[in-house]
């Protein structure tokens, strides 16, 4: 998820995730609250039909924006924008988060506004088409920056250093406890991590199930990893997948034959925007 704060009455925070786990999310934290004043909403439901145009359709909306010209942007908006991954700005046009990205991307955001930010958008000339409405390009800058979405399918299969969380600043050793905390301390303390999570393509146009099996060629009768999340653009198809780090360094990683359809789909690495902790 994506965590932000709103301060402007009392202490309120948004959450982004993926909407197939949205409803399991809100029951899983609803058992941890711990004082009345806390109250875990779905502020929306954030399905394909919101994101081409989320101000009009619902009180609160997400959208992502892309801009190779930022000054351009924030002319258009009348006030700055933040530009480094993770860094927030309220303004009276609404919430904006900074995106990560891969090397060479633009700048893109989550805009995260409502039905009070209607009419102070709509006197923004050209705002609209800075933005980046498709939802398979958006998904696809999400793959190639190897930031993960936890969906349905892929619940409760990872812990959070197999996400790389850990080296994207997305998880605190020393906030204190919270559910699952010792696990994810005890791989991080004791440097037992042996799985992690890559980035890699395939040189054709293939629709790959969430979760399918990654295979070795060193050992192809047991799986090694599993796909997390894939994007398809023309001929290729970028993916994120977990496996473990031996299987990965042997780059004979490849996707199990699907119903024998079709021969081994060899997985090409690629390089992540960022280190590993």
């Amino acid at each position: 998820m994506v965590l932000t704060r709103n301060d402007q009455t009392e202490p309120e925070y948004q959450c982004f995730t993926h909407a197939s786990v949205t409803q399991a999310l809100i029951k899983r934290l609803r058992m941890f609250v711990m004082r009345s004043k806390v109250v875990i909403t779905e502020a929306v439901d954030l399905n394909d039909s919101h994101i081409s145009d989320p101000l009009v359709t619902t009180p609160l909306g997400l959208v992502g924006v892309c801009a190779t010209d930022v000054k351009a942007l924030e002319a258009s908006l009348k006030h700055t924008l933040p530009q480094l991954p993770w860094q927030q700005q309220d303004h009276v046009t609404g919430r904006w988060v900074c995106a990560p990205s891969a090397t060479g991307q633009s700048l893109r955001w989550w805009w995260l506004a409502g039905t009070q930010h209607k009419a102070v958008i709509a006197a923004i000339d050209g705002l609209h088409e800075s933005l980046a409405a498709q939802v398979n390009p958006w998904q696809q800058f999400d793959v190639q920056a190897g930031l993960p979405w936890v969906e349905q399918a892929t619940q409760d299969l990872f812990i959070a250093q197999t996400l790389n969380l850990d080296s994207m600043g997305a998880v605190s050793f020393t906030k204190g406890c919270y559910p699952g905390q010792e696990v994810v301390a005890r791989a991080h303390y004791r440097g037992t991590l042996k799985r992690r999570m890559y980035l890699g393509h395939i040189d054709q146009a293939l629709k790959i199930e969430l979760a399918s099996d990654v295979l070795s060629v060193a050992n192809p009768n047991e799986p090694c990893g599993r796909i997390i999340s894939s994007v398809i653009s023309e001929n290729r198809t970028d993916m994120l997948f977990e496996s473990t780090i031996a299987a990965a360094n042997e780059n004979g990683l490849y996707l199990s034959n699907l119903n024998n359809q079709q021969p081994q789909v060899k997985i090409v690495i690629d390089a992540l925007p960022y280190a590993y902790s």
